[in-house]
C-alpha cells in the first residue's frame, strides 16, 4: 500500500542549521547520514513523498542525498 507522506527543512548541506536549530549532529556529513539512515527506514518505493522546501543548501550535496532516498519525490520550492 502506498502512502503520501510530507517533509520539509531538512536543510541538506547547511552546516549552520545544525548550531541555529540545535541539531545533534557535529557536522554535514553525519546529519545527512542520519537523515538518510531515518527516511530509508520509513519510506518505501511506492510512497510519494511531498518535500515542502528547504530541502539542501547546497545542489551537489542535496543531489547526492536525493538519489539515496526511496519513494516518488516532488520537491516544492522553499523559500
Amino acid at each position: 500500500m502506498s502512502r503520501n507522506l510530507y517533509v520539509s527543512d531538512l536543510h541538506i548541506g547547511h552546516e549552520n542549521v545544525i548550531m541555529h536549530d540545535g541539531r545533534p549532529f557535529k557536522d554535514c556529513a553525519e546529519m545527512s547520514r542520519e537523515i538518510i539512515r531515518r527516511w530509508n527506514s520509513a519510506v518505501s518505493y511506492d510512497d510519494s513523498v511531498y518535500i515542502l522546501g528547504d530541502f539542501a543548501w547546497k545542489n551537489s550535496e542535496g543531489l547526492e542525498v536525493l538519489q539515496q532516498l526511496p519513494g516518488r519525490k516532488f520537491l516544492i520550492l522553499g523559500n
